[in-house]
């Protein structure tokens, strides 16, 4: 699926993962702030999700970022953006047991590059150790990644970790959103 950036309209159903995403951060004020506006003329890309059903954690997916116009600086996707949805809708929301502040971890996709991510979703996990969590009941899912970032995102740059590169990078505005896959939970288990 192509990003949405540049001034152009995004589709219905971006519209409903923005309103979605600002939602999820508006309750998360300490990863984010958000303010959904139309995005301002940044480098366009690409994402891809995968499921990895072989993987030592269940329910991991990877997250592919590709196909970006220009070199650009994004930050590091979150479990959180995974939504699973039956007939369209979203079926749940992430919950965490924590509070937790921290800078916001940002990388740089050069054009040409292709950077992938693995995500560990935690479905109907009790582990106490675990920052974000689903609750799903047993079914088929479709499960797709966005990712919203406009250009009033607080980047947290407390360490002042940032090198002179990324600093010279444009910050990537918009919004992306990935493939969608079928995915089937089985609630009786727990992960």
């Amino acid at each position: 699926m192509t990003a949405v950036g540049g001034g152009r309209r995004a589709p219905r159903a971006t519209e409903a993962i923005r309103r979605q995403c600002f939602a999820l951060r508006a309750r998360d004020r300490s990863v984010l702030t958000w303010r959904v506006v139309a995005p301002q003329e940044r480098a366009s890309m690409e994402t891809a999700l995968e499921f990895l059903p072989s993987a030592a954690a269940p329910y991991t997916f990877r997250i592919a970022f590709h196909a970006a116009v220009a070199r650009c600086l994004l930050p590091y996707p979150s479990v959180t953006g995974l939504i699973f949805l039956r007939d369209g809708e979203p079926v749940a929301e992430w919950v965490t047991r924590s509070l937790v502040t921290e800078p916001l971890d940002d990388f740089v996709l050069r054009q040409g590059d292709r950077i992938a991510f693995d995500l560990r979703a935690n479905i109907n996990s009790t582990l106490p150790d675990q920052r974000w969590g689903i609750e799903l009941p047993s079914a088929t899912y479709d499960v797709h990644f966005s990712c919203c970032v406009d250009r009033d995102t607080e980047w947290h740059n407390l360490l002042a970790k940032r090198s002179r590169f990324a600093a010279a990078t444009t910050v990537w505005c918009g919004v992306v959103v990935s493939n969608t896959l079928r995915v089937t939970v089985d609630a009786a288990t727990v992960r």
